[in-house]
């Protein structure tokens, strides 16, 4: 069993942290989730895994030191993908092929344990992927809890250095994508915020009722293209998995929550809210109590 962080150094210049920043925040915050893990999920048999790509040595000796298990993982080649962050993204496939572990619960750098992670490892799920779905997405990038398939992330693998997508018929070209239901969020799969760039870009009355009727649409999520999209299609579409989509899970027997997404077991520190970028006394800023209460551990 493990809890994976994939990290991918960015050649090009920091977006939001001066360069000389860079080392010290991204250590401050891998410490900051290895803490939290520490605290909630440190169970007999669980390793706190750091995925890694472009880091200097010391970061990784500095890591190793704390505790952290660390794991050099590929990515696609940034010319053939043609994004950087897309490509780096997609560190978290390797996951897939962490087959020494019987599960993997992959998340992201802002995702913060704040109670017991006991059900994540213990709690039994026949489906190869367990993920949550919101009117964004129906995957969560930042919470998927996988069993590693050696084929699955060569199929994952093989598809990203291609970069076998499209808008119109997803990855592999396997035709237009079903949403999966979500009763929290009954018109979600008809959100078509990412089809509104104007006029030209609107959905059609034919799109709408489509969606609307059968749960049809083309591939327009967000992170269809990297993370979402491709685990979404290797883990439920490609025949190599099946994928269950929960907004939380309970116990059958106690009605308890056992695991999820969201609280009551994690803080995720969305946009402009991470740590690391928090300004004090932002205006707009919608998770700024969350960042908050976060620092104020």
């Amino acid at each position: 069993l493990a809890v994976a962080i994939g990290v991918f150094k960015p050649k090009a210049v920091a977006r939001i942290l001066d360069k000389d920043a860079l080392s010290d925040t991204f250590r401050c915050a891998m410490l900051m989730a290895y803490l939290a893990f520490k605290i909630h999920g440190d169970l007999p048999g669980v390793d706190f895994v750091v995925v890694h790509k472009n880091l200097a040595q010391d970061d990784v000796d500095f890591l190793r030191d704390a505790g952290m298990k660390t794991m050099e993982g590929y990515t696609p080649p940034v010319e053939t993908y043609g994004d950087e962050f897309g490509a780096g993204a997609l560190i978290k496939i390797n996951a897939a092929a962490m087959t020494q572990y019987e599960r993997v619960l992959i998340l992201d750098m802002d995702m913060f344990a704040v109670e017991s992670l006991r059900g994540h490892f213990l709690h039994e799920f026949p489906e190869s992927l367990l993920t949550s779905a919101h009117s964004s997405s129906p995957i969560s990038g930042n919470w998927l809890l996988v069993r590693p398939d050696i084929k699955a992330f060569q199929e994952m693998k093989r598809l990203a250095e291609t970069f076998d997508w499209s808008f119109e018929r997803g990855w592999a070209g396997k035709g237009l994508m079903v949403w999966p239901a979500l009763p929290h969020e009954p018109g979600a799969p008809c959100n078509a915020g990412y089809l509104n760039g104007g006029d030209e870009c609107r959905p059609t009355a034919f799109w709408l009722e489509r969606c609307r009727r059968y749960g049809i649409t083309n591939w327009v999520h967000m992170g269809v293209w990297e993370v979402q999209g491709i685990f979404w299609y290797v883990y439920n579409i490609s025949g190599l998995g099946t994928a269950r989509v929960v907004q939380d899970y309970h116990d059958p027997a106690t009605g308890a929550q056992v695991l999820g997404q969201g609280l009551p077991h994690w803080w995720h520190m969305q946009g402009g809210c991470k740590p690391w970028i928090f300004k004090e006394g932002a205006e707009g800023n919608i998770k700024q109590e969350w960042c908050v209460r976060a620092q104020s551990w």
